[in-house]
């Protein structure tokens, strides 16, 4: 039902313009009447009806001077005039105010109906496309989180946005953003495809928007910052500097960084790299600072993940003369022809040892190369890839995908020790020594969770101390005494990285205390942990 206020100073025409006239059959309802402007004008406030029906000439204050009072106030008010007059002047200030009719008196109720039928129609659709409006604005208002972080992600991508288009949309969607300066920071899961892949993919989605969800409040809340999601293992935080310096605002990030990946490693068991990028004013240009702190992030190939990585820090790479095939293949033939530990060290040292300055494509490149001289000396001696490590096709995989230097190097040396093994023919091998090379295949490849000798040899079908006499004999050393080596020789390939926590090392190869560890190292090193990984980062 709309509503009607009827302003005249003549009580008859008032009187007649609300009785005879059948308001309710047009859905229209007198919600009250006034005797002059001023009165018509404190009632249309108090009222706010959807139509005004006034005169013109009255006292105190005339219908003209009250309607440009009202539609100050009420701009959706809808105005018919009526007077006495058919004056000029009046229809001018009728069509200057933008009155929606004007009828002359004595009015004739079958124009007025005909009059109000057609306002109310207009009203009708002007209330449709203002409710259609209002739907458009709430989708607008929910859908904006979306729009602002799609937004975000085009700073990021497009390689340059003008200046006024940039301030326009800002605007529009709402963002803090545009003035002074910002670092761009991004979040990325470590070895995803390696770790993750073969998680269901609703757990996988689940720890994602878990990382997700703690990323974006705690930006918002410590920084006024923006995040997207990039890819399905990395997040994009964009970050407002709050000081012209930015010195505050990066030790804040630093402190935000740290504990973002305090919280992924230990509520979410993921391990987190975060690349920041340095400071820039350049907001039209934003997709730069991406590209910086993304160059951070994956210069963890040549350190380790699960850190803060500043653009600022991150030097570049030298390049190792070329290395070719054939000079691999014969280093590694003459490996598996030995099948010493001591020579797979030595190996290792020389290839990706602390002074190999490979770039990762350079450093992946050599490593495909090992694995091909590995797999034709096994196809040589009637055996395969897969026989020695499972999984051929795995191998190749992970080798593509491992994101550090340290992940590579690990597979070699792995590959390197099964490939030793898997040479060596059963018809010349007696028991004792298939004992020998069973136990240390089990040793080699899970001494980070042996705990006992019962552990290694459950499944030989031979007691612990009968297997210990056979190791003793065929060795010279006990199992636990060749376990405590591979453990320490492990450690000291860990604490060539200079990032490596003691306590860190100790927990990866099996020891439960740092206490411990400290002490069976230095008894079999001369050194303590430390003092070890002091020299060798030198």
């Amino acid at each position: 039902m709309y509503t009607l206020l009827v302003v005249d100073d003549n009580p008859n025409d008032r009187i007649g313009v609300t009785g005879l006239v059948d308001w309710t059959e047009m859905r229209i309802e007198v919600a009250g009447t006034a005797v002059n402007g001023e009165d018509g004008y404190r009632k249309a406030i108090e009222l706010r009806p959807d139509f005004v029906l006034t005169d013109i000439s009255m006292p105190m204050m005339n219908g003209i001077e009250m309607t440009e009072k009202i539609k100050r106030e009420l701009p959706d008010t809808r105005f018919v005039f009526m007077s006495c007059f058919d004056d000029l002047a009046y229809l001018q200030r009728a069509i200057d105010l933008e009155v929606n009719a004007y009828v002359l008196k004595p009015i004739e109720l079958d124009e007025l109906v005909r009059v109000f039928e057609k306002l109310r129609g207009v009203k009708e659709r002007d209330n449709h496309k203002r409710l259609a409006e209002e739907k458009l604005h709430k989708l607008v208002e929910e859908s904006l989180p979306l729009l602002q972080e799609q937004f975000i992600r085009e700073l990021l991508f497009r390689e340059r946005i003008p200046l006024e288009e940039l301030d326009e949309r800002l605007r529009y969607l709402k963002l803090e953003a545009g003035r002074g300066s910002y670092a761009v920071l991004f979040v990325q899961i470590d070895n995803y495809e390696v770790r993750y892949k073969e998680m269901p993919l609703q757990q996988r989605h689940l720890l994602m928007v878990a990382l997700q969800t703690f990323v974006r409040s705690s930006i918002a809340d410590t920084f006024s910052g923006y995040v997207a999601a990039d890819h399905y293992d990395t997040l994009l935080a964009l970050v407002p500097c709050r000081v012209t310096s930015g010195r505050t605002t990066l030790n804040e990030a630093t402190e935000w960084a740290n504990r973002c990946i305090e919280y992924a490693n230990e509520r979410l068991e993921l391990q987190i790299t975060i690349g920041i990028s340095e400071l820039s004013s350049d907001w039209t240009a934003v997709s730069a600072a991406y590209r910086q702190a993304e160059s951070a992030a994956r210069s963890k190939f040549y350190s380790r993940g699960n850190r803060v990585i500043f653009y600022s820090e991150v030097g570049r790479q030298g390049t190792q003369p070329e290395i070719g095939p054939g000079e691999i293949a014969k280093e590694v033939r003459s490996l598996l022809a030995t099948q010493q530990p001591t020579e797979i060290d030595a190996f290792m040292e020389r290839r990706y040892g602390e002074r190999a300055d490979y770039s990762e494509k350079e450093a992946k490149t050599l490593a495909y190369a090992i694995v091909h001289a590995i797999q034709t000396s096994l196809l040589e001696a009637g055996k395969s890839l897969g026989d020695v490590c499972g999984d051929e096709l795995k191998v190749w995989k992970e080798l593509s995908l491992f994101e550090t230097m340290a992940d590579v190097r690990e597979l070699i040396r792995e590959l390197l020790s099964s490939a030793c093994r898997g040479l060596i023919h059963d018809e010349a091998i007696g028991k004792n020594a298939r004992i020998v090379d069973d136990i240390k295949a089990i040793i080699d490849r899970g001494y980070a969770q042996i705990e006992s000798v019962h552990q290694i040899v459950g499944h030989l079908q031979i007691s612990a101390s009968h297997a210990n006499v056979i190791f003793k004999k065929e060795t010279g050393q006990t199992i636990f005494d060749y376990l405590t080596y591979r453990r320490v020789e492990a450690a000291k390939q860990m604490l060539k990285d200079p990032y490596m926590k003691i306590y860190e090392a100790a927990e990866r190869v099996g020891y439960r205390t740092e206490a411990h560890f400290r002490s069976v190292f230095k008894a079999h090193t001369g050194m303590t942990p430390s003092k070890f990984q002091e020299s060798a980062v030198g």
